[in-house]
């Protein structure tokens, strides 16, 4: 069971069997959500639960060593229920009272459950949104699945072949469960922790605490062509993305899920735009 094609795409190559694959996607519908007040000043937001695998105390001894030093803050526990209110564990709910006390006036907890469709409208109470981990399995499969994407995009964008295998710099110490999972499930040979990234002109990926970056040996001019192109590609698409959207008949006719998706087209290209200007400067100053 997964919960997005990307996820299914990461866990499929350790599928053991050819058992059936289940999506079942979650979130929240935009158009449900409540009104959202204007975020109030110094307000963080833990964005969740207090499950077992996840790290308040850091969050609220941080608030408190920032109120100390000067620095206004609260913090503002979403909610400390499950959904199901008939289900509790007293340990846990004590240890997490003792925490609020040790935050004094500087913490505060949300007492009930909060829906998912109210919880935007939270989140956007605050200036910061937070969620810490403990050092747990969970937590290491996190980090890693989310290096693994980073480099895949990382490839994408390079237009490395999938059967190419690549050398990749990674800064931030990663765990052996990163450093395994990236080796197998992103195609790479040569897997290099170091403190700092060299000195490139390949793009640098941010995943957690890391910092990611391919060597790949190209030859500078073809890569400027290659890159030219590859703007040019994009402008066309943006324009005529643009232009659809402009189209009043088209936005008041097509579908809401169409218009969505063309908007979300028109950002992805004008993301990745930016990212194509940007490796093709660093190209051109370092002529």
């Amino acid at each position: 069971m997964c919960a997005a094609p990307q996820q299914r795409k990461f866990y499929a190559p350790m599928q053991g069997g050819d058992a059936p694959w289940i999506e079942v996607p979650f979130g929240i519908d935009t158009a449900e959500l409540s009104s959202c007040e204007k975020p109030q000043a110094n307000l963080i937001v833990w964005g969740g639960g207090i499950w077992e695998w996840l790290d308040p105390k850091t969050a609220i001894d941080a608030v408190v060593m920032v109120n100390r030093e000067g620095l206004a803050a609260k913090l503002l526990f979403m909610g400390r229920t499950r959904p199901n209110r008939d289900v509790g564990e007293r340990n846990r709910d004590d240890r997490f009272e003792k925490l609020l006390r040790s935050g004094g006036e500087h913490v505060s907890a949300h007492a009930d459950w909060v829906p998912y469709a109210e919880r935007l409208s939270w989140l956007r109470s605050g200036k910061i949104a937070m969620m810490l981990h403990r050092s747990t399995a969970e937590a290491e499969v996190a980090i890693a699945k989310e290096v693994v994407n980073a480099t895949r995009n990382l490839r994408s964008e390079m237009k490395i072949p999938p059967k190419d295998r690549i050398t990749l710099y990674i800064t931030g110490e990663p765990n052996a469960a990163t450093m395994t999972a990236t080796v197998s499930l992103a195609r790479v040979s040569d897997l290099r922790a170091v403190a700092e990234l060299p000195e490139s002109d390949s793009p640098v990926a941010v995943a957690g605490g890391h910092r990611l970056m391919p060597h790949i040996e190209v030859d500078p001019d073809a890569e400027r062509e290659r890159l030219k192109k590859e703007r040019a590609r994009l402008e066309s698409e943006i324009a005529k993305a643009k232009t659809q959207l402009g189209n009043p008949s088209f936005v008041e006719r097509a579908p809401g899920n169409v218009v969505a998706q063309m908007r979300e087209r028109l950002a992805g290209f004008e993301a990745t735009l930016a990212k194509v200007n940007a490796q093709l400067e660093k190209l051109i100053r370092a002529r």
